[in-house]
């Protein structure tokens, strides 16, 4: 048996602008909005994170 996913849920306040052009971006791709902003957010998480750590190792 496959072990559950935990999850956690996440909310924000964006402008109506911002929201259509994240639906039509996620229209674009054939993916759901929830689809979509995750897979951006999870991109830009880890951009952040390994450019934190080039910079952190550099200064080592």
């Amino acid at each position: 048996m496959p072990a559950a996913i935990s999850t956690a849920r996440l909310e924000a306040r964006i402008s109506t602008d911002l929201h259509s052009m994240l639906k039509r971006a996620a229209e674009l791709q054939g993916r759901t909005m929830t689809d979509f902003v995750i897979a951006a957010v999870q991109e830009a998480a880890q951009q952040a994170i390994e450019q934190a750590e080039i910079i952190r190792l550099s200064m080592a």
